[in-house]
């Protein structure tokens, strides 16, 4: 079983992304912003389906997904972020990038 965690995953894409993956027996962290989108996916798909509750335009989401993950597993296999967040975004030349 594969563990995948998909941002954004209450609606359009990401929500069909969510069925394909529990259609096939893998374990699906989706990240919602909203306790209604929540619900809807903890009503809607109650078997290997563990939403998590995370605002990713802010700073504590992060230790927010890592605390509730540590729960259910140690590694993730597939990150689909999907999330959609608007704003003021950062011109090219203002990216710092680096060789790998």
């Amino acid at each position: 079983m594969k563990q995948v965690i998909i941002t954004g995953a209450n609606r359009g894409l990401g929500l069909e992304l969510l069925k394909v993956y529990l259609d096939n027996q893998q374990q699906v962290f989706p990240v919602v912003r909203t306790e209604e989108a929540l619900n809807y996916l903890l009503r809607n798909f109650p078997r290997n389906c563990y939403p998590i509750l995370a605002d990713l335009t802010k700073d504590e989401s992060k230790e927010i997904i890592k605390t509730y993950l540590g729960r259910y597993t140690d590694s993730i296999d597939i990150l689909i972020n999907n999330a959609g967040i608007s704003g003021k975004g950062h011109e090219i030349d203002q990216v710092e990038t680096r060789e790998s």
